[in-house]
This record gives structure tokens, C-alpha cells and sequence, in this order.
């Protein structure tokens, strides 16, 4: 059971070094002997199983031994290994539900958040500090000790926050209990079942990618690290300001180690390490990458002098050798993006350059502060665009058109399940004919009137609703016609929902989610 390091900047070869050690371990033998562990984060695990296998040359045509995985799939793994009894996992969505109702539930004991409760958004802000609470291993004790602390750290807000936390906090444990888990408690779980999984005798580890770690993953890092015979870590810092003693540890140099640009990898490692000698594990002498060029930028000047440079002392010229990088420093968000717009019209206008819109891409790092000053400026431009961002479906026209006839259904036509149906601009009727027929609605106050739908609506409107310039001559107002007009178009459209609702006996599933096909294809 030994411990590497392996230590370099960006593009020094710490990912290339794993892969090629478990390529030549695969080419010896593909099938029989210890696992081969890549543990890294959840969005690198697809491009890590193709990057073993696809390889220049002589790749590996199959694998056994080797699996790629992420700290979740690993829990998962462990779990399905050893047997463990099933336990109802909770959605984020359930997770909110419960909270509420315990939140009710242990309201006389809160002071702080008796009433809090009922801000918008607080319950996704409370669910989301368990979650976080859940990964970091914090019990609620801990918080109970924070919170009667009279050092004088606290001020009595926070510790009325901290004691009003750490008893939903206990209520939501309480309630999960030995049958249900939250998806923040599955490494604690498998942690636990770490020992009795022989799939981990002897196996070879790899943990890359990773820039932080949260105190479960750590934790549980340390266990599977007992039961491998070999365990290799990579940390993305910079070895020209670390230094070593003779017991190899790493520590800092110079005053403002918390400034640098990889502060927070360090701290990192000095966790994971300190876990590591704490469980006995013997630590060996770390591996230090430090080529004078870099693998990953050997073909382009300007990005190695990037990568040696921007993040310290930068020439005030912020041009690089070959004039194909340029680095510019904005006073504002709006002024990077109005300068990165300008050069996309730039580029596509120059006819020598040969560029299309469809060439060029704006990346950032954190895409949510930029969105509306990109959207703006672009369209702003005439520049089409697509932005790779999530985007809930919850206010979709279909998503709408359903919850529409769901409350068509249920309530018979309600004004207010009929007013949703029209703003969806999904039934075969044009936007300004579903306004007139909405204010129509409105207007004469036609609320839950189901049968005049299919009926004679036009002379019971008129009999009983409609002005009298209206009921005397039905076919000499244009406004009238239109809007019946309309009406049949609705109806039409969502006829076959509608029959399915009013029908006497069950309907199936099968019969519901063929009437909403039929509402969708008209």
C-alpha cells in the first residue's frame, strides 16, 4: 500500500503519465490480474475510457481490468460488490419536499427561520446547504457546539441560524434513517463498506483531474487507498515554488502561498496527504514533471508563453511571439463582451481570412454572469448564435399545452385553464385570434362554461351574455364570427382530450397519453 505524487503545471503530462501506466499494464494483460482504477471527476469519465483506448499506433483493443470512475460510480460500485441492502434514494426535488414539512413540522422549536420559511426560493437555498452539509461530513452536533459558543466569534444571528440549521439538520438524518438515502450520503455509505470489498484488494489507483475535494471524497479516498496496492495522485501546481525536505513533504514558500494562482490545490493536497499519513499509509517520493516545454503547447509558442506567464509577471504589451494570441485587460463584463463581439464581426468581414459565423465561438469560464450581455450584443449585431446553456423546461410550450389540458380537464373549461391553453402558441389558431378570443372570454365572463364549447355557443352567448347590438344580429358582426371562429378551432384541437376527460369509467395510461398525441398532431 504505497502513496505517489505526481506534481507539474498545466499540460506537463501528469494525464498522459497515468494513461501510458495503465496502457502498458493492459498490454501485458488485458484480463487477468489486479484492477486498474482511473478515478476522476464526473464530466472527464467519458473522454478518460476513450482516451485508454484510443491511443496513435499500437492502442489497446480491449480491457478487463481497467474502469473509469468517478467518486459517485465508485460508491456505486462498492455497493453493488458487497451486496448492499437497497435503500428509496431521494431526488433533489423530494429532498425540498421533505425539508418543507419538516421545517413545518419543527416550527415552534426555529427561531431564526420560524418565518423564513416562506421567502421564495428559501427552501432550494436550505436544501441545498444539507446537501453541502451531507458532502463535507458534518455532523449536527458540531453546529450545536458553533452555536452556543460564547468566545464571542459568533454574532446572535448566526447563532440562531446554526441552531435553527442544526435542528432541521437532525430532522432530515432522523428522517432518512437506515432505509432512505440522500445522493450526498452514498460515498459516506459505501465508506462503510469499504472493507469488505475483496474487488479492491491489491488494485492499482489513479486519481486525476481533481482540483478540490469535498471531506466525504476525501475520507473515502483514504479507505479505498487501504485496500490498493498502488495509489498515484496527480496535483496541478507549480514545482518551482514548492520545495521538499528529507521526509518528502511539501510545503510552501514565501508569505503569500494563498494568493498563488494554485492555493487551493495545495491546500487540496496537504489534506489528502494528511489523511493519508494519518491512516498509516506509507507516502513515497512525489513525481516532479517539469520539461523546459510543455507536451500539450509543443506546437503552439504563443499558448507556452501563456502558460509561463499570464497568471504572473505579463509584459504590458499583452502580445505574444507570433501575433496569433492576443491578451487584453477590460475595465467591465460589458466591455469584454462588446470588445469579443466586435472582433467575430471583424473576423468574418474580412474576406481573407475566410471565416463564418459558425467558425468562430465565445467561451468563458462561468457562462451564467455573461449570458444576457452576450444574447444582447449579439443579436444587437445581427450575429446568430447558440449558447450551450440549461434552460428549464418547466415554462416550455408543450410543458404549458399539458398543464393547460390537465386543468381543462379537470376544471371544464375554466377561464383560467382556457387563458393558459391560448398563450401556449401551440393550438392551430394565430396569435391575435387567441387574444380576441381570450378578452372575449374575459369580457362576457364565460368562466367554466364546458358545454357550450361544443354546443350552440353562439345563441346561448347571445341569449344570455352578449350585449344586445350582439344577440339582434349574430351574423352581421364581424368581431363575433371571428371569435366563434376561433372557438371551433380550439375545440377541434383539443377534442380528443376533452372526450377522454367527460367519458364515464377508468381511463388507462395508454388512453391519456393517446389523447395528448392526438391535441400535439392536430
Amino acid at each position: 500500500m504505497s502513496v505517489r505524487f505526481i506534481l507539474g503545471r498545466a499540460g506537463s503530462g501528469k494525464t498522459h503519465h497515468c494513461l501510458t501506466s495503465i496502457r502498458s499494464q493492459l498490454a501485458s494483460d488485458p484480463v487477468d490480474g489486479p484492477p486498474l482504477i482511473l478515478l476522476v471527476p464526473e464530466q472527464a469519465s467519458f473522454q478518460a475510457e476513450r482516451a485508454i483506448i484510443e491511443v496513435d499506433g499500437d492502442g489497446v483493443p480491449a480491457s478487463h481490468r481497467a474502469e473509469v470512475l468517478s467518486f459517485q460510480r465508485l460508491a456505486f460500485r462498492v455497493l453493488d460488490f458487497v451486496g448492499a441492502p437497497p435503500r428509496t434514494a431521494l431526488t433533489e426535488a423530494a429532498r425540498a419536499m421533505v425539508l418543507r414539512h419538516l421545517i413545518a413540522r419543527e416550527a415552534t422549536n426555529l427561531q431564526y427561520y420560524r418565518r423564513v420559511d416562506r421567502a421564495g426560493g428559501w427552501i432550494d437555498r436550505i436544501s441545498s446547504t444539507i446537501a453541502e452539509l451531507i458532502q463535507e461530513a458534518v455532523d449536527p452536533d458540531a453546529l450545536g457546539e458553533v452555536s452556543a459558543d460564547d468566545s464571542g466569534e459568533c454574532d446572535p444571528a448566526t447563532k440562531l441560524k446554526l441552531s435553527d440549521l442544526r435542528i432541521i439538520y437532525r430532522a432530515y438524518l432522523d428522517y432518512l434513517g437506515e432505509d432512505r438515502v440522500d445522493p450526498s450520503q452514498y460515498l459516506g455509505v459505501a465508506r462503510s463498506c469499504v472493507s469488505g470489498c475483496d474487488w479492491l484488494d491489491g488494485a492499482h489507483l489513479w486519481v486525476d483531474g481533481f482540483a478540490s475535494m469535498s471531506e466525504q471524497e476525501v475520507l473515502t479516498l483514504v479507505e479505498v487507498a487501504k485496500k490498493c496496492g498502488e495509489v498515484e495522485i496527480t496535483v496541478l501546481v507549480d514545482p518551482g515554488v514548492l520545495e521538499f525536505d528529507s521526509g518528502q513533504r511539501l510545503d510552501s514558500v514565501g508569505g503569500a502561498a494563498s494568493r498563488r494562482l494554485f492555493s487551493k490545490i495545495e491546500e487540496t493536497y496537504r489534506s489528502v496527504r494528511g489523511r493519508l499519513v494519518g491512516a498509516g499509509l506509507s507516502i513515497g517520493g512525489p513525481l516532479v514533471l517539469s520539461p523546459p516545454v510543455m507536451p500539450r503547447f509543443r506546437n503552439s509558442v504563443e499558448l507556452a508563453a501563456i502558460e509561463r506567464g499570464v497568471f504572473g509577471r505579463w509584459d504590458s504589451t499583452h502580445e505574444v511571439a507570433g501575433g496569433r494570441v492576443e491578451v487584453v485587460e477590460l475595465p467591465s463584463r460589458r466591455v469584454e463582451v462588446d470588445y469579443a463581439v466586435s472582433k467575430v464581426c471583424e473576423w468574418v468581414s474580412d474576406e481573407k481570412a475566410g471565416l463564418r459565423y459558425r467558425d468562430v465561438a465565445i467561451i468563458v469560464r462561468d457562462l451564467e454572469p455573461y449570458h444576457d450581455l452576450l444574447s444582447d450584443a449579439l443579436k444587437t449585431s445581427g450575429i446568430p448564435f447558440f449558447i450551450d446553456r440549461r434552460r428549464p423546461l418547466s415554462h416550455h410550450p408543450l410543458v404549458e399545452l399539458v398543464r393547460a389540458l390537465v386543468l381543462v380537464g379537470s376544471r371544464g373549461f375554466s377561464l383560467e385553464s382556457v387563458r393558459m391553453l391560448l398563450k401556449t402558441d401551440v393550438l392551430p389558431v394565430g396569435r391575435v385570434a387567441a387574444v380576441a378570443l381570450e378578452n372575449y372570454l374575459i369580457a362576457y365572463g364565460l368562466d367554466g362554461v364546458g358545454a357550450w364549447w361544443g354546443g350552440d355557443w353562439e345563441k346561448r352567448v347571445a341569449d344570455t351574455r352578449a350585449p344586445r347590438d350582439e344577440a339582434a344580429d349574430q351574423s352581421a358582426c364581424p368581431r363575433l364570427i371571428a371569435v366563434n371562429e376561433t372557438r371551433r378551432a380550439v375545440y377541434a384541437a383539443v377534442e380528443p382530450w376533452v372526450s377522454v376527460c367527460m367519458g364515464e369509467g377508468s381511463r388507462s395510461g395508454g388512453e391519456w397519453a393517446e389523447a395528448i398525441r392526438a391535441v400535439l398532431l392536430h
